[in-house]
């Protein structure tokens, strides 16, 4: 069975250099038959392709940086397998967790399913690993989420998520929101056309600095998620 893994990359090259070979070593050592999508969002997309060039990835991208949102939608189009994950490129997450994510979508790859990684569940390390600000940076986000989404989503911003292709046509497709909303929107989405939603637990390998900040960033993503409410209409 095929997989696409598609990773935004925005002032990215250097951590994605030291984190491919990882990455690629675990799915050469899958079942699956791995495509890795690097999707160039408004840096440099031909010293990507340049410093890329030794790995056996598709560099593609555009000139203005709109998004991971954009970065995934994009990703998508030039995808080809019917079971697809996206995660950040600093490959932050475990090979245990990628793969676990990858099965659940290959078990009902004939589905609509979104399976997504939840660092509030039982079995999670990624918060005893993170910085004091950067963890009130996601209690900030868990608090805006669960007054919206309900507490049995107690995270739509870990960066690890994938979906089977049905169900990534048809949340994308509604999809509005490009930069930091993004992930809730689409699982708001997902939710609403009742999309199985599979959660699992993450462990933190590997972190870079984020380039999202609290302070500056926090009431955008405050004011996107009312857009969402507003633009879809739907009954919580």
């Amino acid at each position: 069975m095929d997989l696409s893994i598609i990773i935004p990359a925005y002032k990215s090259i250097e951590i994605l250099h030291q984190q491919l070979p990882i990455l690629l070593a675990w799915a050469s050592s899958w079942e699956y038959k791995t495509e890795v999508i690097v999707v160039v969002d408004g840096d440099n997309l031909s010293t990507y392709s340049e410093i890329l060039k030794q790995f056996p990835v598709l560099v593609t991208g555009y000139e203005k940086n709109m998004g991971k949102g954009f970065a995934i939608k994009h990703g998508f189009k030039v995808s080809t397998a019917p079971l697809i994950i996206f995660t950040d490129a600093d490959i932050p997450f475990s090979r245990q967790n990628m793969l676990e994510i990858a099965d659940a979508l290959g078990a009902n790859v004939n589905k609509k399913v979104w399976a997504i990684g939840d660092r509030t569940l039982p079995g999670s390390t990624y918060f005893e690993h993170i910085s004091t600000l950067r963890k009130a940076g996601s209690d900030f986000f868990l608090l805006i989420i669960k007054h919206t989404l309900g507490k049995e989503f107690a995270d739509t911003q870990c960066g690890l998520k994938g979906f089977t292709r049905d169900a990534g046509e048809m949340v994308l497709s509604k999809s509005y929101v490009n930069r930091f909303a993004f992930d809730f929107e689409c699982l708001f989405i997902a939710r609403h056309h009742k999309i199985e939603i599979i959660k699992f637990p993450v462990n933190l390998r590997n972190q870079s600095d984020s380039t999202v900040s609290i302070f500056r960033d926090g009431w955008k993503v405050l004011k996107d998620v009312f857009k969402i409410i507003f633009w879809h209409n739907y009954d919580r």
